[in-house]
């Protein structure tokens, strides 16, 4: 969905080959059964399943024979103000948009050295890098995913490796469908 499936779009007509991950395969085939289906592979992922992003890269090198990329595209916004005493928001944001992508680049890294060009891309937000709404818990997790990017820049340099954060503002998609964009973000 999103920004994923835009980024699926523009890489699959530069040529590249994809593995795509979605918690519900049924929507992941339906949204992306226009791919070209030699190069494109599917697999069952949620951010939150810690042996699923290790599956996720062993069936990918299995099928393609290497793995050049990732792009870590997790995201859940919710609501967590600094105020809020239920940290439940708080875990679910912390797990989906700094473990997951963590978990996933720690099980592509080998296979990212190996290749001595490894290229990790990690969608952040500008809500990571500045707070302009009271979404504490979102700007938290998304400061973190930064933080994540500049650790696998400096983990991964000496064998090719590089990584960057792309921190796009309010994006018109299902997940911020109903919210307005806070002061100063357009």
């Amino acid at each position: 969905r999103g920004i994923g499936l835009a980024a699926a779009d523009l890489l699959a007509g530069r040529g590249y080959r994809l593995s795509l991950g979605a918690r519900d395969p049924a929507a992941l085939a339906a949204a992306t059964a226009h791919l070209p289906a030699d190069r494109t592979h599917r697999f069952t992922w949620d951010a939150k399943d810690p042996a699923l992003s290790l599956a996720w890269a062993d069936s990918t090198a299995e099928r393609f024979g290497r793995i050049d990329a990732v792009l870590a595209n997790a995201g859940l916004s919710l609501s967590a103000g600094l105020e809020d005493s239920d940290e439940a928001a708080y875990d679910e944001m912390w797990e989906v948009n700094f473990k997951g992508p963590l978990r996933l680049i720690r099980a592509v890294l080998p296979r990212l050295r190996a290749t001595g060009n490894g290229r990790v891309v990690i969608i952040a937000s500008l809500a990571g890098k500045r707070l302009l709404s009271d979404s504490l818990g979102y700007a938290a997790s998304k400061f973190a995913a930064v933080a994540l990017t500049h650790a696998v820049r400096r983990a991964g340099w000496d064998d090719g490796v590089r990584a960057t954060a792309i921190c796009p503002g309010l994006v018109d998609t299902d997940m911020v469908a109903g919210k307005a964009a806070p002061e100063g973000e357009f």
